[in-house]
């Protein structure tokens, strides 16, 4: 390979690390924002998820 050919391969795998990295990084906000609010539990009732049918219309009417 030429040397053009070398830097193009060092910017596209630089360009998939930056990628990986921002993946991560989403992933890891993603999972701190759910252990944050599985902490502190549900802000309000309409957060919080009903098992029973009659519950939810009720709270919808």
């Amino acid at each position: 390979m030429s040397s053009w050919e070398d830097e193009a391969d060092e910017i596209l795998e630089a360009e998939e690390r930056r990628k990986q990295e921002e993946q991560q990084k989403a992933a890891a906000a993603a999972a701190k924002k759910v252990a944050n609010d599985a902490r502190r539990g549900f802000a309000d009732d309409s957060d919080a998820p009903l098992s029973d049918p009659l519950a939810e219309k009720m709270r919808r009417q």
